[in-house]
């Protein structure tokens, strides 16, 4: 997908946010907007394949492992899921992720993901490709705490953070381990 077709599946202060982004910082690429349950499904499933914990982390690990997601129904099913499934490929639990998610309520699948939408609707959430100079993109991939920002980047980073806090949103420049920039409007 494009920028373009990122934000006109966005609503809101995401659309308003991701907008002034892309207007801004040319080379921004917008990498995930509205998902339905199998995107979603199936963005969780690669995660949860390289770490069962990566949903609702663990708090008795050593360190701690921070949850991706907050608690939610949806959140509950899949986590439980995939540790009682500790064999399950990514397309095991992709699948049994969509099942599970599919059969929930709009209501309770939004507290999962402002990327989940009604299909009426716009998303309230987005991801972009981290604005990284070349160490920075070696770094990103040696899962090092903070990579190395283009001047570009780090000027974009201070915008989607400022504006996170200014509309009561949330800006995360990781999710687990991965180091990727999502921004969502507030719940």
């Amino acid at each position: 997908m494009t920028n373009l077709e990122h934000l006109a599946q966005l609503e809101g202060d995401a659309r308003d946010v991701a907008a002034e982004v892309v207007r801004r910082w040319p080379s921004a690429v917008i990498t995930s907007s509205k998902r339905d349950v199998a995107a979603q499904a199936v963005a969780m499933a690669k995660n949860v394949a390289r770490q069962r914990t990566w949903i609702l982390g663990d708090a008795h690990a050593e360190p701690p492992i921070r949850a991706t997601y907050r608690w939610s129904k949806a959140a509950l099913l899949c986590h439980d899921w995939s540790m009682h499934n500790m064999d399950a490929t990514t397309a095991n639990l992709a699948a049994a992720f969509a099942r599970l998610l599919g059969e929930l309520p709009t209501s309770e699948l939004v507290k999962l993901s402002r990327h989940l939408a009604p299909y009426t609707q716009g998303a309230h959430a987005f991801d972009l490709h981290p604005m990284l100079t070349t160490l920075g993109e070696q770094q990103a991939a040696a899962k090092t705490r903070d990579p190395e920002l283009t001047p570009d980047g780090a000027e974009a980073c201070a915008y989607l953070a400022g504006e996170a806090h200014s509309r009561g949103g949330t800006f995360l420049t990781r999710e687990g381990e991965q180091t990727i920039w999502h921004w969502q409007a507030k719940d």
